[in-house]
């Protein structure tokens, strides 16, 4: 004989229990993330203001939490010329934007507009070294990121940059606002960085230091 399929006693009060449940929690999240911004935290500028990024972010009228986009954020800072990257957070009510900027380098009398250390060029005008010439587009990006290493302390010392090649076509001649003269190369430039360590050794005499090839000071002949 067969036996009689057991009937499911369906539970209805649970069912209801826990759509309640279910709304009540998304009701929860849903004003949790309807909350105004109400603070915007942003570390790591330094060319760039405050106010500056935030308009750029387009989120200067302080929108609701669910409204914000992280990466459609950063794809808009990371369009400045000044930004190379950006890290971005929420916390509660709190927007936080870490920034990485590029900084200035140098002054390009070609162009009339300040290089960065990424390679792009703003019209902004700060107190920089000048480069004087015409650096062909095979070498540029390279002395571009080897500037982009000498140290501020540095760079405030170089008055004048030449391309100035020999044999070696990545050679430059530095005018330092010491007066003296440094001939360097893009694979040696990092040595600039040691400028004032080697002048030290020759007090107050004035000439040529050569780290293009070696490390040598020559005087200026006495005309």
């Amino acid at each position: 004989m067969k036996k009689g399929k057991k009937k499911v006693k369906i539970r209805y009060d649970r069912i209801i229990m826990v759509l309640i449940i279910l709304i009540i929690i998304g009701f929860i999240i849903y004003k949790y993330f309807d909350r105004n911004l109400k603070n915007i935290y942003i570390s790591g500028n330094t060319y760039l203001s405050d106010q500056t990024i935030i308009k750029i972010a387009k989120i200067n009228n302080y929108p609701k939490m669910i409204n914000i986009n992280n990466l459609n954020i950063k794809e808009k800072l990371l369009e400045n010329s000044y930004i190379d990257d950006v890290d971005i957070s929420k916390k509660s009510t709190e927007l936080h934007i870490k920034i990485k900027e590029a900084h200035p380098i140098y002054l390009d009398s070609n162009t009339n507009k300040t290089i960065l250390s990424n390679g792009n060029s703003v019209d902004d005008i700060y107190i920089l070294p000048t480069l004087i010439n015409y650096v062909p587009d095979t070498i540029v990006k390279d002395f571009n990121k080897a500037m982009g290493n000498v140290k501020n302390e540095i760079l405030i010392k170089i008055s004048e940059i030449k391309y100035d090649p020999n044999i070696d076509s990545e050679r430059f001649l530095l005018t330092m606002t010491d007066g003296n003269y440094v001939y360097i190369n893009i694979n040696r430039f990092d040595l600039i960085n040691n400028y004032l360590t080697i002048i030290s050794n020759f007090k107050d005499q004035k000439g040529i230091v050569y780290l293009d090839s070696g490390s040598h000071f020559e005087l200026f002949k006495k005309s």
